[in-house]
């Protein structure tokens, strides 16, 4: 049986990390993943402790990376990085025009467009050498969990008050709990369990039995065909698509190949980690028929990869009409007094939407959804969301 473990072991103040800001209050907890295979959550504490701040202090403002989360948990520990009455960066919406969930809405006098950040604590799960979550990792953070909501008794509603990054800003976070939403409920589960048993199958990616050796690591990938699509997670998906490759282009590190799951089908099929010049880590098919790895080191000749092709809007959730007689007007425009009616959807109607926008004449926003074929909006308090 997992145990809590839970140890603080505060970073120092920084203006990228840890400014002392306080939260207005607390309203929900964001979990993430670290994506930053193999690091603990004391190498995390180092990290925000000592390496960031220098990696930022003399950058320009607007090159500087901020970056924090409160607590940090892995197989056998969680480390509170931040003390739980400070912000942190963990899910800055960019302000109130992309924040996805508007009642993690406020403001402050850094943050005057309003900020998730200023409600949330924030939770990152290490990751594993082979890019899973560890069931360890995964029961020990239903614990923190646990232990939030004891100290701060408004978050025990689970499943409206302990919600992904995904669902604060549309970031690809936890993507393991993104690409297979089960094991995001699985988690919700374990944190209303009276005991915390854990999971027996939490991987979604299952590395290669025998693992690239160093000599091949500085293998180059090049794509045999046009206009390859390559990921910003393991993952066949549409919205993880990162960008495409042109034919004899690709990526100048091959790291590793590993087994990805489908959940639409329940396929699979091997995919390659790969790094582009910069570090960056991408997923690409490993079907020969698509792609070659050369066995010696060879000088990029790369160009920058074409960019996926958009095939309309992609929602990020749907919304229920409410707060209406009989239904909701569609308007061609975020502004009540200066737009045009596309259309009406009935009370208790869903419809797909892709995101939320503050507009003009409306004291709740717009909800920006999708209506035959483009984009439309309605007003903010007519709508219920939820998120895929």
């Amino acid at each position: 049986m997992v145990k809590l473990n839970y140890k603080k072991k505060h970073i120092k103040k920084h203006p990228t990390t840890r400014t002392g800001i306080k939260l207005i209050r607390v309203q929900a907890i964001v979990d993430h993943w670290t994506a930053n295979y193999g690091a603990s959550a004391l190498n995390h504490f180092k990290y925000f402790n000592t390496t960031l701040p220098n990696l930022n202090d003399n950058l320009p403002e607007n090159k500087k990376r901020y970056a924090t989360a409160h607590i940090f948990v892995d197989k056998n520990e969680a480390l509170e990085l931040v003390p739980l009455d400070e912000v942190c960066f963990g899910a800055n919406d960019g302000g109130t025009p992309g924040l996805k969930l508007s009642t993690l809405r406020a403001t402050h006098p850094q943050y005057k467009e309003g900020n998730a950040n200023l409600l949330c604590l924030h939770v990152e799960m290490c990751v594993e050498e082979d890019g899973t979550i560890h069931p360890d990792t995964i029961a020990r953070t239903a614990l923190v969990h646990q232990y939030l909501q004891k100290k701060f008794p408004q978050l025990k509603d689970t499943k409206n008050r302990i919600v992904r990054h995904f669902d604060v800003t549309g970031k690809n976070c936890p993507a393991p709990m993104i690409s297979d939403a089960s094991k995001w409920n699985e988690l919700l589960e374990l944190t209303d369990a009276k005991v915390v048993i854990p999971p027996k199958n939490p991987a979604e990616v299952i590395p290669e039995e025998k693992p690239s050796n160093p000599e091949n690591k500085t293998n180059w990938l090049r794509s045999k065909t046009e206009g390859l699509r390559y990921y910003d997670t393991p993952s066949w998906l549409d919205k993880d698509v990162a960008g495409r490759l042109q034919k004899g282009y690709g990526f100048p590190q091959t790291v590793r190949k590993i087994w990805v799951k489908d959940p639409r089908d329940n396929s699979a099929a091997w995919q390659y980690e790969v790094k582009n010049s910069r570090g960056k880590v991408f997923y690409v098919t490993a079907a020969e028929k698509h792609v070659s790895v050369e066995r010696e080191a060879a000088k990029s000749t790369a160009k920058k990869p074409l960019p996926p092709k958009q095939r309309g809007p992609k929602p990020i959730g749907e919304i229920t009409i409410i707060g209406v007689s009989n239904a909701a007007i569609i308007q061609d425009r975020p502004d009540r007094l200066k737009s045009k009616n596309l259309g009406t959807i009935d009370k208790g109607k869903k419809i797909k939407v892709t995101g939320s926008v503050r507009g003009k004449n409306s004291t709740s926003g717009y909800w920006e959804v999708i209506f035959k074929g483009r984009l439309g909006y309605v007003t903010g308090e007519f709508g219920k969301y939820y998120s895929y």
